[in-house]
């Protein structure tokens, strides 16, 4: 049993783009220290990474993802000598091996099948402790036989899927200056992603402010924590540069319209909000497309091009279909998703206690 004091390190794909992997291993350190004030909690993180920061973790500075930082890495593990370090879709051997070297349970989570795979590698099997498999696309997922018989060779290795990883808690929104909650919220994600020479959420803003000139909607646009265009406010949509994960899952919970980029992360937190019918657009990232083909296939959600025209059009059916958005609603309901970041941190913390 590891000490009330031994560290466990999140080790998340980051980068200067791109920080769906750094926010769900923020939301479950955050549930960890919830449930065990004095556990240390150690990140590695891209030093360009534009997040949100948590003053209560150690941050560990990198020069690029943790899997092309091998030896930096693995030297930062021997300092920390971590109870549990959890791997999100990034990592090397070298690595992996360093953990059980100082004696530490070692987890591996997946969003993408090429990640699933890695897990599934014999030289990771051997050092795997538990693999959490992150597939909200599918209502049941499942293991493949070649995976089942491959954890019959290892059967030390847990393996648990999850659907959602969001803040463990969201009070409904308030407004700081008493305006009125946003009706329709549009969000394409951390910010960073250009298309054509604009940024992305240049485009989902655009979009906006056509959405409110045709329905009146109080609405408002999160621009993003990488957002590095020079946009700042505008007098008929109310601008956001940036919100908390937590504060983003309470006007989750307000709106009844949800515009958003088709990242893992933002995906799930909308959804699981069970409040607001969305529209899912592909905005950057290798796995976006597919996922938003898989929503589509559910019916969960209207697909929408990168194109404020298209974003604003498919906002307004929703508007004025009720029909419609209610039956969305409905099928994001029966896809079964649901905010699994409790579980992931009791998980976890059954590993080393």
């Amino acid at each position: 049993m590891a000490s009330i004091g031994s560290p466990v390190l999140f080790a998340p794909a980051s980068g200067p783009t791109g920080s769906g992997e750094y926010y769900r291993c923020l939301h479950i350190a955050r549930a960890i220290q919830t449930r065990q004030a004095d556990r240390p909690i150690h990140v590695l993180l891209h030093r360009d990474a534009e997040v949100e920061r948590d003053p209560a973790f150690t941050y560990h500075g990198l020069d690029d993802t943790p899997a092309k930082q091998r030896k930096p890495v693995a030297r930062l593990i021997d300092e920390i000598k971590p109870a549990l370090a959890v791997f999100d879709s990034t990592g090397r051997q070298m690595q992996f091996k360093a953990v059980k070297r100082n004696g530490g349970r070692l987890a591996w989570i997946s969003n993408r099948p090429d990640k699933r795979l890695k897990a599934f590698r014999l030289q990771t099997l051997r050092l795997l402790d538990l693999h959490l498999i992150l597939d909200s696309d599918r209502v049941k997922p499942r293991l493949s036989s070649i995976e089942r018989w491959l954890l019959k060779l290892y059967p030390r290795v847990q393996v648990e899927f999850i659907t959602a990883i969001a803040p463990e808690a969201a009070l409904p929104a308030i407004q700081a200056d008493g305006s009125p909650e946003p009706q329709a919220l549009f969000v394409s994600g951390g910010g960073g992603y250009v298309h054509r020479g604009q940024p992305v959420p240049d485009i989902f803003l655009k979009a906006a402010i056509q959405f409110q000139a045709a329905t009146g909607r109080s609405t408002a646009v999160v621009m993003g924590p990488q957002y590095r265009g020079a946009i700042r406010d505008h007098d008929k949509v109310q601008v956001i540069p940036t919100v908390s994960s937590v504060e983003l899952s309470r006007l989750f919970q307000t709106a009844r319209i949800a515009v958003i980029g088709a990242g893992n992360m933002l995906t799930g937190q909308a959804l699981t909000a069970d409040n607001p019918a969305c529209v899912l657009c592909a905005v950057g990232g290798q796995d976006q497309p597919n996922r938003v083909r898989q929503y589509a296939d559910q019916q969960a959600v209207l697909v929408a091009e990168l194109d404020a025209n298209d974003l604003c059009k498919k906002a307004c059916m929703l508007v004025d279909q009720p029909a419609l958005a209610k039956s969305i609603k409905d099928h994001a309901r029966a896809m079964g998703l649901k905010n699994d970041t409790a579980a992931v941190a009791e998980h976890l913390l059954r590993l080393i206690d």
